[in-house]
């Protein structure tokens, strides 16, 4: 047994086999991931446990190499209904977000301005290239939102 090679991993599911994909198929959520980084042990290691949250680390500077963002899609088992617009929402989006500093640390959010404004500036503004030079460093503010609350940002500097 130690010699042999695990040549298809299966789940055993109410009495018949199925195969990882098809166990995947099963799920309600559809994940979709951004990352630069390629390690199937690290981007493991960093969607279950990292240092800090970035709400922790507000008025700080990270200069950061690495990111890893997931955003989760999941149907909602019944429509919800704005009342005022009438708008249908029959999905709910989650999304996490890991950026490693160069030094090895990682930090975390789930906040979805934070995730798109660093979409953004990688994707759009062409952020990412430096990413693989000495990589980007911002700093960790917090904005006013119309509202009067105040959502999670950064600088880039």
């Amino acid at each position: 047994m130690e010699n042999e090679e695990v040549k298809d991993l299966q789940v055993v599911e109410e009495s018949s086999v199925m195969d990882l994909n098809a166990f995947r198929k099963k799920s309600s959520s559809e994940v979709g991931t951004f990352s630069n980084i390629h390690d199937s042990k690290e981007l493991f290691n960093l969607s279950n446990n990292v240092d800090f949250k970035l709400n922790d680390v507000v008025g700080e500077k990270i200069r950061f190499n690495k990111v890893l963002i997931r955003r989760y899609e999941k149907q909602l088992e019944e429509p919800i209904i704005n009342e005022e617009t009438g708008e249908t929402i029959e999905t709910e989006i989650k999304i996490s977000c890991v950026i490693v500093s160069v030094d090895g640390k990682s930090y975390a959010t789930g906040s979805k301005m934070f995730t798109y404004k660093l979409l953004n500036y990688l994707v759009d503004c062409g952020g990412a290239s430096d990413l693989n030079k000495d990589g980007v460093e911002i700093e960790i503010v917090k904005n006013p939102t119309p509202n009067g609350n105040k959502s999670l940002g950064f600088k880039v500097l």
